[in-house]
């Protein structure tokens, strides 16, 4: 198995609710209308784009869905990207090429008049370089006018990136996505773990992180918290130790924004009752790994 691939979640991660307290998902459309946007793995963590209807079954709360009102391949709903950039004094020694890698990722992933993207830096505070637009070169500027230096205030950035989504296009008819380049534990936040946990939950979000602390992972609570809020978003992580890896991690997250499936349908037995609903994605082909959030909270009256 490769670098890459050795902390993709599989879809029995995905399966554990959230403490009710830390999540409410509510829909913008219809409130019996859920879009599900996830994508699809195989067991070396390379993305698959060939998934059809027949390939795989959903589960919304444990029964099939109703209705399928539409399925995607390639979807091609809008982009939001919150970039999330580590600028603690770690990151110093190849800080610039982050900076030119993170600028080529977003020229290349963003189509123009159709994506938008944010840029948020963190380091011993928390800083909105350059909020939702669709101008790369204002996201180019403000990429390349960050400087490293201070602590890791990683759970501050994750809250404030979260506000970034849903101002330009209603919620459920964007894929949102927050891509974080950090290689450190959070050292500097006054919010708290779940605080972060919470406002990905509520904004849909899918996280990615692009880790560079080093391989192999060391089993602390940064890693452990790491995991957690890809996996219970149906995002990520991609190990990138040096230069050419992080290249390589920015690539494979492109590609994987270009094969993502969006699903929209109705559940079964749907009560506007603020239950929690689980959500599982199996695939007919074994070696195939679904990606996708773990549940919602249905929407109250």
């Amino acid at each position: 198995m490769t670098a890459l691939a050795q902390d993709l979640p599989t879809q029995a991660a995905l399966e554990r609710a959230p403490d009710s307290s830390d999540a409410t998902v509510t829909f913008s459309k219809r409130v019996d209308e859920v879009q599900l946007v996830f994508t699809v793995t195989d067991k070396k963590g390379r993305f698959v784009d060939e998934v059809r209807m027949e390939d795989f079954r959903l589960l919304d709360n444990d029964r099939p869905p109703e209705r399928v009102f539409s399925f995607q391949q390639r979807t091609e709903l809008p982009l939001q990207v919150a970039l999330l950039i580590d600028i603690s004094s770690s990151v110093h020694s190849r800080f610039k090429f982050e900076q030119k890698s993170a600028v080529s990722f977003l020229k290349n992933i963003l189509r123009p008049g159709i994506d938008s993207a944010s840029v948020i830096s963190f380091g011993s505070g928390v800083r909105q370089v350059q909020p939702m637009t669709q101008d790369i070169s204002e996201l180019e500027t403000a990429i390349h006018h960050l400087r490293a230096y201070g602590n890791t205030a990683l759970y501050n950035a994750i809250v404030l990136g979260t506000t970034n989504f849903g101002s330009q296009v209603e919620s459920d008819s964007a894929r949102k996505v927050m891509i974080i380049l950090t290689d450190g534990s959070d050292t500097a936040s006054q919010v708290s773990e779940n605080a972060a946990v919470t406002a990905v939950a509520q904004s849909g979000a899918m996280v990615v992180v692009i880790d560079a602390s080093g391989y192999p992972p060391i089993n602390n609570d940064g890693q452990a918290f790491l995991k957690h809020i890809t996996t219970m978003s149906g995002g990520i992580i991609l190990r990138a130790t040096g230069n050419a890896e992080l290249s390589k991690a920015l690539k494979s997250v492109e590609k994987g924004l270009r094969t993502q499936y969006a699903l929209s349908y109705k559940p079964s037995d749907f009560q506007t009752d603020g239950s929690y609903r689980p959500i599982r994605v199996t695939l007919q082909k074994p070696k195939w790994i679904a990606h996708c959030r773990a549940g919602y909270y249905a929407r109250q009256r």
